[in-house]
C-alpha cells in the first residue's frame, strides 16, 4: 500500500530555470525537454473539449521511443477522453517497493476570449511560460516523463522500481478522477513505498537563488471529511466546529451528508474558491482571511535577513486579519 505521500515542490521560477531562456545555450537534454514539455501543454486537456487520453498516448509514445515498454494508457468505461498513463522503470533491487511519481494532465477550463493568447500555445515571455497547464500540472507531468527518458538514454539503474501515473480528473469536482479509480481497480499498477506528487511552493530571491522549499505531505480534505464524519456520529448535538487549518470543503462535505448544513456553526481559514461556494450556500457561517502571500513573503524577509545578519524583522510586515461572511464576501 502506499505509505506516504511526500509532495512535490515545484515554482513557476524553477520552470522557467530549467528550461532555461532560448537564446542561450541550452544544457544537455534541454532541446528534448522543451519539444516534450511543449506537446503536453499544447494538448488540450480540458474536461469540456479536450482529451487526456490523447495527452497519455503523446507520452505514451515518447516511454516507448526511449525502450520502456511497460508504458500502457488506460481508459475507464464511459470514459474515452479521461485516460491517463502508467509506467514502470525497473529497478535493481526486486525486494524494495517503489516509488511513485504521480501528476494530473487534466487542466482547468479554458476559454480562448478570456485569455490574451490562446490558452493551448506555449509562449515563452521574459523568461516565463504561459499557457493552460504550463504549472499545473503538466510542468511536473513532463518532468517525470522526461526523467524516465533520460535514465533509459543513461541506462541508469535505480535500487527502486519508479512508477509513473498520469492522471485526469484532478481539476474538476464530481468528474471522473483517474486516481481514485487506479486505486480501486488496479492497486497493484501503482502500488509503492511512497509517492512524489504536486502540491508546495518555492520562492527565489531576484538572482533566481533558492530561498524557501516548501515540502507538503499529505492532503487534507480527504481526512477532514473523515474526521467530521466521526466527529458528527459521535456528537449528534454538536452545535460549532472551527477548522484552524485548510481543506474545508472535506468538512462541508460531510456536514452536508450528515444533515447538519445550516444547524452546525462552521468557521474556517482562507478564502479560496472552496469556502467562497461553502458561505454562498450557508453550510461555511465564517472565514478568517490572513492574506497567505504576505505571510509567506515575511518568512522569506526572515530567512534573507538571518542569512545576511540584518535585523530578523526588517521589511516585515505586520499580517493583516479578515473576517468574511456570506454578506461581506469581496
Amino acid at each position: 500500500m502506499l505509505k506516504n505521500c511526500a509532495v512535490f515542490a515545484l515554482s513557476f521560477c524553477g520552470v522557467a530555470a530549467a528550461a532555461g531562456s532560448s537564446g542561450t545555450a541550452g544544457r544537455a537534454g534541454e532541446a528534448g525537454f522543451r519539444e516534450l514539455y511543449k506537446e503536453l501543454v499544447e494538448t488540450n486537456t480540458a474536461l469540456s473539449n479536450g482529451s487526456c487520453t490523447l495527452a497519455a498516448e503523446r507520452m505514451a509514445a515518447r516511454l516507448k521511443a526511449a525502450g520502456i515498454e511497460d508504458a500502457r494508457v488506460f481508459v475507464a468505461p464511459d470514459h474515452p477522453k479521461e485516460g491517463g498513463l502508467v509506467a514502470v522503470y525497473p529497478g535493481k533491487d526486486p525486494a524494495a517497493k517503489a516509488i511513485l511519481l504521480l501528476a494530473h494532465i487534466d487542466v482547468v477550463e479554458a476559454k480562448r476570449e478570456d485569455w490574451t493568447r490562446d490558452p493551448f500555445v506555449l509562449v515563452e515571455e521574459n523568461g516565463n511560460f504561459y499557457a493552460r497547464g504550463a504549472v499545473d500540472d503538466k510542468a511536473e507531468a513532463a518532468i517525470w516523463v522526461d526523467t524516465l527518458v533520460r535514465y533509459a538514454h543513461e541506462k541508469f539503474k535505480p535500487r527502486r522500481a519508479i512508477k509513473l501515473a498520469l492522471t485526469c480528473g484532478e481539476e474538476t469536482a464530481g468528474a471522473f478522477n483517474g486516481a481514485e479509480w487506479l486505486t480501486k481497480n488496479h492497486r497493484d499498477w501503482i502500488d509503492a513505498e511512497f509517492a512524489i506528487n504536486e502540491g508546495a511552493w518555492g520562492e527565489t530571491d531576484a538572482q533566481g537563488q533558492r530561498l524557501v522549499m516548501n515540502v507538503q505531505v499529505g492532503e487534507k480534505a480527504a481526512q477532514n471529511y473523515r474526521l467530521a464524519r466521526n466527529l458528527l456520529e459521535q456528537h449528534p448535538d454538536l452545535i460549532g466546529l472551527y477548522n484552524i487549518g485548510g481543506a474545508s470543503d472535506g468538512i462541508g462535505r460531510a456536514l452536508k451528508e450528515a444533515g447538519c448544513a445550516h444547524k452546525v456553526v462552521f468557521v474556517g481559514h482562507g478564502l479560496t474558491p472552496d469556502t467562497r461556494a461553502l458561505l454562498i450556500d450557508g453550510t461555511m457561517d465564517a472565514v478568517i482571511t490572513q492574506y497567505p502571500h504576505t505571510t509567506v513573503m515575511n518568512v522569506v524577509h526572515v530567512f534573507v535577513n538571518l542569512r545576511d545578519r540584518r535585523d530578523v524583522l526588517a521589511g516585515v510586515e505586520p499580517v493583516r486579519i479578515s473576517i468574511v461572511l456570506r454578506d461581506n464576501l469581496p
